[in-house]
């Protein structure tokens, strides 16, 4: 229950997981998890040990949050440029505007609506895709 439990909230969040197992777990099985990246300590442990790993996974969270944060940052920067990008290809399609034409208008409509590029674009998809 815990090993499945633990897989699902490892590949549904960004959360840090650390499973104590039987030590007559599967060898196969704790590979498993730890190659997802959740931290496997075995029984039989005492308090001092567990307090250790658990600080020691704060510090190594700590380190890797901005990384993590980061990234995110980048994959919103990569999916705004893609919804920007299918907006000035659906005015090539529909108005038959150049591509250049087609930035041009996005950015004069930003400006003029003072909105975001991006949620020009959205209007735009909302208009000529559905």
């Amino acid at each position: 229950y815990g090993e499945n439990l633990s897989l699902f909230i490892n590949d549904n969040t960004n959360t840090s997981i650390i499973l104590i197992v039987k030590n007559n777990s599967s060898q196969e099985n704790i590979y498993n998890l730890e190659s997802k990246g959740i931290y496997i300590i075995e029984k039989p442990l005492n308090k001092l040990m567990l307090i250790n790993i658990i600080n020691s996974y704060i510090t190594c969270r700590r380190k890797f949050n901005p990384i993590v944060n980061e990234n995110e940052k980048l994959k919103e920067k990569i999916n705004d440029i893609r919804l920007i990008d299918r907006a000035k290809l659906t005015l090539i399609q529909y108005l038959k505007m150049s591509e250049e034409e087609s930035h041009k208008y996005i950015e004069k409509q930003a400006m003029d609506l003072r909105i975001t590029k991006v949620e020009v674009a959205k209007n735009i998809l909302k208009i000529y895709e559905y």
